[in-house]
């Protein structure tokens, strides 16, 4: 009896498995990457954010949904912040990466990250 619940389950979990990789989405959609979207924002949002003031980040993007600091730097503090999804058409999660000067306190952008 406990054999035929353990091979039920197992089917289960497998069946469940198959139906998740349905969801997922494929490489290629009318031959267009479905990774197209998600890389041109982050060389977009690179380029636009990469040493801009984290008071205008704020601004733009509101309070960060997360935000932790990266040990390792010893004359900068480094923080990676979490915006959440703000773009339907990448589904990118918005991160950025900040630097905080020691001496002057200034707050600038390193980086953005599609995640």
């Amino acid at each position: 009896m406990q054999q035929v619940h353990i091979h039920r389950s197992l089917a289960l979990a497998t069946l469940a498995l198959v139906m998740a990789g349905c969801l997922l989405p494929r490489g290629t959609e009318n031959g267009r990457s479905l990774h197209a979207p998600r890389h041109q924002r982050e060389i977009d949002l690179q380029h636009a954010w990469r040493g801009q003031p984290y008071e205008a980040l704020l601004t733009a993007f509101g309070t960060p949904k997360m935000s932790m600091e990266i040990p390792g730097r010893h004359h900068d503090i480094t923080f990676a912040v979490v915006n959440g999804m703000n773009d339907a058409a990448s589904h990118c999660i918005d991160a950025f990466t900040v630097v905080i000067d020691r001496s002057s306190r200034q707050r600038l952008v390193v980086d953005y990250f599609c995640r």
